[in-house]
């Protein structure tokens, strides 16, 4: 019940904040709920222990709901299904990846996406056969039915953060991906064969990026933040001004407020705080925020704790995520 629930409530932000818009409701007595938000059913094509759903919006207008089934005494199965709108889903359960080896973590699930070419895109975690994680990309353009021998865009010790990613079509052949990784960077040349000191590393969990083109080639890759909240997931939505990129920052004196940056195709602009909450936190609270956009408009939600109120908060840019409004 609480996995119908949830999804209702991201299929809501999926169709509902993008456009900024709804149908005018009928007329309804004093107390009635409002017609245009109730809450309907929605039976799922999914086994009956299955997590880490995930919905994606397709160019055109379907939406992919993604999940991981545990089923006991079966291997892990990433697996997906497309609803059209009508009142049905198009298709049985199509499995992208099985095995023991993929990773299920609520707070770091795959995630679909779908470009104009038609092809679809999807991120996972997966266990390396010794002590570390992999973050891997893969690509279909036969509906899902077959998808490409994955890349591996990351990979870190098992211990350390790596995920919590967002994807994005960037052109109609080419995705955006944003990820974290906690993997310590060498900050100075490697020390000589003589010395048994360690180089000096940045123990911080960075905010990285890049575009993967139909062949999985990858371009424009970076740093967008070397410090950022160390497993608080990231969400990006296109505007008409580039993919605008969200996430739960993280100060020197653990301050873990909400900062958004946009990206011109070349470079991601310098990082601003979505709103001044001055949350300080020692550890990572696992949650991060959402992002919708139409058009230059855009709407942040969020979780707060600052000065030990919690508070889910919205906040909405007209200038594609420039500036926000209190």
């Amino acid at each position: 019940m609480r996995c119908i629930q949830t999804l209702a409530l991201c299929a809501m932000a999926v169709l509902v904040l993008p456009g900024c818009q709804r149908a005018t409701p009928p007329a309804a007595s004093a107390g009635a709920a409002r017609a245009d938000y109730s809450p309907q059913a929605w039976t799922l094509p999914t086994s009956t222990v299955s997590g880490q759903p995930g919905l994606a919006t397709t160019p055109d207008g379907r939406l992919l709901l993604s999940w991981i089934d545990s089923t006991p005494g079966r291997r892990n199965a990433l697996q997906f299904a497309a609803w059209d709108g009508s009142g049905r889903w198009q298709s049985a359960p199509r499995t992208i990846v099985v095995g023991d080896s993929l990773v299920v973590d609520a707070a770091n699930p795959p995630q679909l996406t779908a470009t104009s070419d038609g092809a679809l895109w999807v991120h996972w975690l997966q266990k390396d056969p010794d002590t570390r994680n992999d973050l891997q990309l893969s690509r279909s353009v036969d509906g899902g039915f077959n998808w490409s021998p994955p890349l591996q865009v990351a990979t870190a010790a098992r211990t350390t953060d790596l995920g919590f990613a967002a994807l994005w079509p960037q052109t109609s052949r080419s995705v955006g991906m944003a990820w974290l990784d906690g993997e310590p960077v060498v900050t100075s040349s490697p020390p000589s064969a003589s010395t048994q000191d360690a180089p000096p590393t940045d123990a911080s969990t960075a905010l990285h990026a890049a575009v993967f083109d139909a062949n999985l080639q990858r371009s424009q890759a970076g740093t967008v933040d070397p410090r950022a909240c160390d497993c608080c997931h990231v969400a990006v939505a296109v505007t008409a001004r580039g993919p605008l990129l969200v996430y739960r920052d993280r100060s020197p004196t653990d301050i873990r407020d909400i900062a958004a940056t946009r990206f011109d195709g070349t470079h991601w602009s310098a990082p601003r705080p979505v709103h001044a909450d001055g949350w300080k936190m020692p550890g990572c609270p696992v949650n991060g925020p959402a992002v919708a956009a139409n058009d230059n408009q855009a709407i942040v939600g969020w979780y707060t704790a600052a000065n030990q109120q919690p508070l889910l908060q919205l906040a909405r840019s007209v200038d594609a995520g420039d500036s926000f409004a209190a």
